[in-house]
């Protein structure tokens, strides 16, 4: 029965990644087919696909987060990292719910400083969803686990669910930036994707959906998996990067002036912040593993 499975979920595996591949090839070659104004004001000859980015990456949180509780479910080492079906559904459905909303406090916190606000003849252009957010301060809504004496042991794996449910959405939110033309990156001399714009959406988006590869790698595959290690791995292999490619995205003055006097924008200093949260978290986890083996 369990070898069934594991060859169903294998099975549905092959139409679910033909269409994510689909729609991912589709984001990125969005800008040859129409005209995207930046900052979101979208004009072409196809409906934007960036709201559709939210849809399609939860529908892959669904399918991987299932498959990495089937693994676990058919793996007789890994068999009690298991979560209950309900509790897990529940756990998606209300993480991406919960993502959401703390992606919505961090825009209106950038908007409230002056972050992506611009005025048109049309009225003020704000920043909508700020994802990071949902990335530094989602773990905390897996706390509710607390309440079950059978799902407290279930936290660790937890979090390692969420990594995996906050980079699916993340890796194609980032798409439907690239294609929507928001965010964008400094000017070159050089047009690509028809723009004359590096496309540092796009270039990060890459960086999110390797990161994503790794940590279900790390957790079906890797021998020396260690519940509970796989958020704070997932921030400290996507902090750095982001610090980078913030130099690549184009920034108003007083963006970049915010912190500590033009060194740094805000978002490279949240990466110093998740970095250091990253691997805080990691020594803990680790810590706490070395002591329950030596019982």
């Amino acid at each position: 029965m369990q070898a069934k499975r594991k060859k169903l979920l294998i099975f549905l595996l092959i139409p679910v990644s033909l269409l994510m591949v689909l729609f991912a090839v589709y984001c990125i070659l969005y800008p040859f087919f129409g005209t995207a104004e930046l900052l979101g004001n979208t004009i072409a000859l196809f409906p934007s696909p960036y709201y559709a980015t939210y849809g399609v990456g939860l529908l892959l949180v669904y399918y991987l987060v299932f498959l990495l509780n089937g693994d676990k479910h058919t793996n007789p080492n890994k068999k009690h990292l298991e979560i209950p079906f309900r509790a897990l559904f529940l756990a998606i459905t209300g993480g991406f719910l919960i993502c959401l909303m703390w992606a919505l406090l961090l825009a209106r916190f950038e908007s409230w400083q002056g972050f992506y606000v611009i005025t048109t003849q049309f009225g003020q252009i704000k920043r909508r969803m700020s994802l990071f957010g949902a990335l530094l301060f989602s773990p905390p809504f897996f706390q509710v686990f607390r309440v079950s004496p059978h799902l407290r042991k279930k936290m660790p794996i937890a979090y390692d669910y969420c990594i995996i449910a906050v980079y699916s959405v993340m890796g194609f939110v980032k798409l439907g930036c690239h294609a929507a033309g928001c965010c964008y990156g400094i000017h070159i001399d050089h047009i690509l994707f028809n723009r004359d714009l590096f496309p540092v959406q796009l270039l990060e988006a890459l960086t999110i959906f390797i990161t994503l590869g790794f940590l279900m790698w790390y957790q079906i595959k890797a021998k020396f998996y260690i519940p509970g290690t796989a958020y704070p791995l997932g921030l400290l292999l996507y902090c750095p990067a982001r610090f980078i490619w913030e130099y690549y995205r184009y920034h108003w003055a007083f963006d970049r002036n915010y912190i500590f006097n033009g060194l740094m924008t805000f978002w490279q200093f949240l990466s110093v912040i998740g970095f250091a949260a990253g691997a805080i978290w990691l020594g803990i986890v680790l810590w706490q593993n070395k002591k329950e083996s030596r019982r």
